[in-house]
């Protein structure tokens, strides 16, 4: 549509530009048709002036007898179609209406034609005659004199040349302008175009090529690169966290932050190399002219390294980094597609959390790898749809005991899946699965629903105080929770005040403030809400005191062997007393031994759970659990971890 309008514009101006030219030409050729007129007209008067002169002097003559009678003849019949022209010709109406000349003339023609018999009957030495006639004519030699002066110097014939010559010279102006105009608006239609060019292939944000160019220019470098030992590589590239950081800075700070990363990207590739903005904060390299597969690794790690960087944002610096996946043609395709597969599948491996180098070349498992992963994506879609027996999905139940006297105290529900051809599949994996794919809700959904299936089939019925502590996704958590939740409880036999809900810190610290304000539209429906894993990778007290969390779960690095270790034991009890100051109960996770359970106790730990007391149970087995109300006989032999 844009070619077809820029082309329309190109045919206007041709047209505009070509009528402009055509109008031109057309008046200057009427000006010199009128100026030729002009000319013609003093032309006639003129040789009507020559011939009366010559037919006057021929009367003398004849009368010297210098000529014969034929040379008078002659004369007065020239003079005679001179008149006759004069009168009746229309290129001389104009002149005929100036001057009185058409009278004068007449008078001149009216004499001639009552003379004629006389001139024809002259002879030769007749002074008289001679005489008489000369008499006659010699007025009108004079007034075709003053009507040929007047004509070439009066006032009108002045007027009219110069009107002709002031009528050019606007035209001329008028038409120059124009053209000026015409020439400008050519000249903005190119610029256009080139602007509409440049738009076409580059990004707006980074001025980096688009995805566009990238698609030609990667079309271009495979034609080209068939030639034997002819190589080049792609490589694509991804900001990690971006997500979250562009979520926390703004959208204003986010696109300063692609403008850097597009900037580094230009000064650290070369001259031969083309570098992509794809979207978001995904950008591409073409290497172009390699001459080894190994040169290609070495290049994008030198880039790559220009992208870990410090950027500053309101006065503290956080740390930028990036990951980066290799595909080289041909070895790993021949075709555009092959490739941008390639290097997608080794993105997602430099980017996964058992990358130690953030650039990785593309090998054969990442193919077998992805298989696997969209098998998987598109088997969870299908089993989320049921979420009775016949789903591979199920729940399992970790009971929880109150430290002290062993009470059974709640249930949390553990996500589970069989898979039938991959075996066991992790939770974690399940729910970066739904996440990574916009399944986070239906998961969530999922959840709920099948708890509810559980309780209504289970052999007992569940006990009326049971906590319920179930696992969300990242997704489910904003500002729409509590209304969601709010809406499925009220179709489900569970109570707010029955429910859990757990949440890592990642997820919570997202955005403290609005973290604050969901935690409290829960908390003001009776529902709980539990810090998970609190212990294990990057844990800060910051979170204890920005968010009115209601329980804390100690995780199980912190628990495993603590009646060994005495500083240990002095680290998770001064935990445990700051909570309690703070109102929130503590749980320790991964409770193995009895030691540790009893160490927990002492230390006033809230709830206890783990192998010790029991693996994570089907409904199936859940039943002797719910039915009573101490633990049952304790298990001593260590188990795997779930």
């Amino acid at each position: 549509m844009k070619r077809i309008r820029l082309l329309f514009l190109y045919l206007l101006a041709a047209v505009f530009l070509t009528a402009s030219v055509f109008s031109m030409v057309n008046h200057f050729r009427t000006a010199r048709l009128v100026s030729n007129h002009i000319q013609y007209s003093a032309w006639s008067l003129a040789q009507l002036e020559l011939e009366l002169q010559k037919f006057y002097t021929n009367i003398a003559l004849y009368g010297a007898n210098a000529i014969d009678h034929n040379q008078l003849m002659f004369s007065y019949d020239l003079l005679w179609n001179r008149l006759n022209v004069f009168l009746v010709g229309k290129e001389n109406r104009t002149l005929r209406a100036r001057f009185n000349a058409e009278i004068k003339i007449r008078n001149l023609y009216n004499t001639l034609q009552d003379n004629e018999q006389l001139i024809t009957d002259l002879k030769a030495g007749d002074k008289a005659q001679q005489q008489q006639l000369t008499q006659q004519f010699y007025p009108y030699v004079q007034q075709v004199r003053e009507l040929v002066m007047l004509n070439f110097t009066g006032k009108e014939s002045t007027k009219m040349y110069e009107g002709v010559l002031e009528s050019q010279q606007h035209l001329a102006w008028l038409l120059a302008g124009l053209f000026a105009v015409g020439l400008t608006l050519i000249i903005t239609l190119l610029r256009q175009a080139r602007r509409f060019n440049r738009l076409a292939h580059q990004d707006p944000l980074t001025g980096l090529a688009n995805r566009g160019l990238f698609n030609d220019s990667l079309e271009a470098s495979c034609t080209n690169s068939r030639q034997p030992d002819s190589h080049f590589a792609l490589c694509l590239i991804k900001l990690n966290h971006f997500k979250e950081i562009n979520h926390y800075l703004g959208h204003r700070q986010g696109d300063e932050l692609l403008q850097k990363v597009a900037q580094r990207l230009r000064e650290h590739v070369r001259r031969q190399d083309l570098v992509a903005r794809l979207d978001g904060d995904n950008f591409a390299v073409i290497l172009n002219n390699l001459h080894n597969d190994s040169e290609a690794l070495d290049l994008a790690r030198y880039f790559r390294q220009s992208l870990v960087f410090d950027f500053f944002i309101k006065g503290r610096a956080t740390q930028i980094d990036t990951s980066v996946g290799v595909s080289i043609f041909p070895l790993h395709g021949l075709q555009p597609a092959e490739l941008l597969q390639a290097a997608s599948l080794a993105l997602y491996q430099a980017k996964s959390a058992g990358s130690t180098t953030r650039v990785e070349l593309f090998r054969t498992e990442m193919a077998e790898h992805q298989t696997r992963q969209t098998t998987l994506l598109l088997d969870l879609k299908r089993q989320l749809q049921f979420c009775d027996a016949t789903s591979e999905l199920q729940l399992h139940y970790l009971p929880l005991y109150h430290a002290a006297d062993r009470q059974l105290t709640g249930i949390e529900a553990l996500l589970r899946w069989q898979h039938p051809h991959y075996d066991a599949i992790h939770p974690i994996e399940i729910f970066e699965l739904a996440e990574n794919h916009g399944l986070g809700m239906a998961l969530g959904n999922w959840l709920f629903e099948r708890l509810e299936y559980d309780y209504h089939h289970s052999e007992v019925r569940w006990p009326e105080n049971i906590k319920v502590a179930l696992n969300l996704s990242i997704s489910m958590f904003n500002p729409a929770l509590p209304s969601w939740i709010n809406q499925v409880l009220q179709r489900h036999v569970l109570r707010p005040r029955q429910l859990v809900l757990e949440l890592n810190e990642a997820t919570l610290t997202q955005d403290l403030q609005r973290s604050a304000g969901i935690l409290k539209a829960l908390q003001d429906q009776g529902i709980r809400v539990a810090l998970d894993n609190f212990g294990s990778g990057v844990s800060s007290l910051t979170t204890l005191k920005a968010l009115a969390i209601d329980i804390l779960k100690l995780d199980r690095s912190l628990v495993q062997q603590l009646s060994q270790q005495q500083r240990q034991q002095q680290f998770v009890d001064s935990i445990i007393a700051l909570c309690h100051r703070l109102q929130i109960q503590v749980v320790a996770e991964g409770v193995e031994s009895e030691e540790d359970a009893r160490c927990l106790q002492a230390m006033r730990c809230d709830e206890i759970q783990g192998f010790l007391h029991s693996l994570p149970l089907p409904t199936s087995e859940l039943a002797p659990y719910l039915q009573q109300t101490r633990l049952p006989a304790i298990h001593t032999e260590n188990n795997p971890s779930s």
